[in-house]
């Protein structure tokens, strides 16, 4: 198997893992905020995680031999749209239940690129 079929099916995996449904909130708490908030700030936390191995994962496509300029492109392509989709669901269901999420970006360096990609974090006030 050539190495482009070998990146396109790990890019597919990785983007139907990304759609897989999340830890979802149920629109109505009888908890008191501060319960809510610890909540959202696990479910940030398994967001951030996620993102963290979708950055290694890439890194790890990119450190390939062989990868290409083209492939590298398609990389970062796929690592940035996927993960602004998680944040921004992530993002979502906190603001449903009140709570400011926000994007924190960290520079990662992907295939000798500079890559900005948008962990997570709950403000405190």
């Amino acid at each position: 198997m050539n190495k482009k079929k070998i990146i396109s099916i790990l890019l597919v995996l990785t983007f139907l893992m990304t759609i897989m449904p999340m830890v979802s909130f149920a629109d109505d708490y009888d908890e008191d905020f501060e319960e809510v908030v610890e909540r959202v700030k696990e479910d940030v936390a398994r967001t951030n995680e996620s993102i963290a191995r979708k950055v290694k994962f890439a890194q790890f496509l990119a450190d390939l031999p062989g990868t290409s300029e083209e492939d590298l492109d398609l990389i970062i392509h796929v690592l940035v749209e996927v993960t602004n989709r998680e944040a921004q669901a992530m993002i979502d269901r906190a603001t449903k239940l009140g709570v400011v999420v926000e994007c924190q970006y960290d520079l990662y360096i992907i295939g000798g690129r500079e890559v900005w990609i948008d962990p997570l974090v709950v403000p405190t006030w």
